[in-house]
C-alpha cells in the first residue's frame, strides 16, 4: 500500500512538473530555417500579436535554392481569440503560390461556426466542436498535449490530433543551452507526425520541429531569430 501510494505521490509530482506553468502567450517575432538532408530549402516569419479583438499569428515561407522555381510564397494567417486558457478561431487563411496555380483556403466564423472556402469554389460547413485552425495548434501544441481527438480544422478539412509529451530536453539554439519540453502531434489516419520543441524559459516558443512520415524525418526547422514585442 505505501508502495503504491509513493507511486501516484511521483506520478503527480511528474505530472505537476511537466504541465506548462505559465499559460499567458506574448507577443513576438521569429525567423526559421527549413532543412531537408542538410540542405536549407526555405526560410519563414512569424509574427505573433495582440489586438483589441484577440490575437494573430501571421507566417510567411518563401523557398530557397531550385525549390524557388517550383514554388513561389506560402502564407498562413490565423485570428483568433484566447479566453479562459481556451482558442477559437475567427478566421483562418491559408495561400499557397505555386509556379502554375494557387491553393487557397479561407475558414471564417458565421454564427458561431466556421466555414471554410477552398479555391474559391468548395464551401464546407465544420463541424461542431471543431473551433481552432491547424496554426493555432502548432504554435500552441503545449497546451494540449496528452488529449487525444483534439478537434481541428486543417487547410480546410476537419481532422482530429492526438497530442504527447515524450520528452524534456536541453538543446543548443540561438539562444544558448536551452530548456526544452518536446511535444508530438500526430494526425489521426494520417502517416505524419511532428515533434515540436518548445523553450519552457521563452514563454513555450517553438525553437525545433521534425516531421516525420512513419519513421523518416521528411524536413527540420530551426529557429535563427526572435524578438519579444
Amino acid at each position: 500500500m505505501y508502495v503504491m501510494y509513493q507511486k501516484i505521490i511521483t506520478f503527480a509530482l511528474i505530472v505537476y512538473i511537466t504541465i506548462p506553468i505559465c499559460l499567458a502567450i506574448e507577443p513576438y517575432t521569429a525567423e526559421y530555417k527549413f532543412i531537408k538532408n542538410s540542405i536549407k530549402f526555405a526560410e519563414s516569419q512569424h509574427s505573433l500579436k495582440k489586438h483589441n479583438l484577440g490575437w494573430t499569428i501571421n507566417t510567411s515561407t518563401e523557398p530557397a535554392g531550385i525549390l524557388s522555381l517550383i514554388y513561389k510564397k506560402r502564407t498562413e494567417n490565423s485570428f483568433f481569440t484566447f479566453k479562459d486558457n481556451f482558442f477559437k478561431t475567427i478566421e483562418y487563411s491559408f495561400i499557397n503560390y505555386k509556379s502554375d496555380e494557387i491553393e487557397k483556403v479561407i475558414t471564417r466564423s458565421n454564427n458561431n461556426n466556421l466555414i471554410s472556402i477552398i479555391n474559391d469554389t468548395t464551401k464546407k460547413e465544420h463541424s461542431k466542436g471543431y473551433e481552432i485552425d491547424r496554426l493555432i495548434a502548432q504554435f500552441f501544441g503545449y497546451k494540449f498535449f496528452n488529449l487525444d481527438n483534439v478537434q481541428v480544422i486543417d487547410k480546410g478539412r476537419d481532422r482530429k490530433y492526438i497530442f504527447k509529451q515524450v520528452k524534456s530536453e536541453n538543446i543548443s539554439t540561438i539562444f544558448g543551452d536551452t530548456k526544452t519540453i518536446v511535444v508530438q502531434k500526430n494526425i489521426v489516419d494520417s502517416k505524419r507526425k511532428t515533434l515540436t520543441w518548445y523553450a519552457i524559459d521563452y514563454n513555450y516558443l517553438p525553437v525545433k520541429i521534425e516531421q516525420y512520415r512513419l519513421t523518416k524525418l521528411k524536413f527540420s526547422a530551426h529557429i535563427t531569430k526572435y524578438n519579444k514585442n
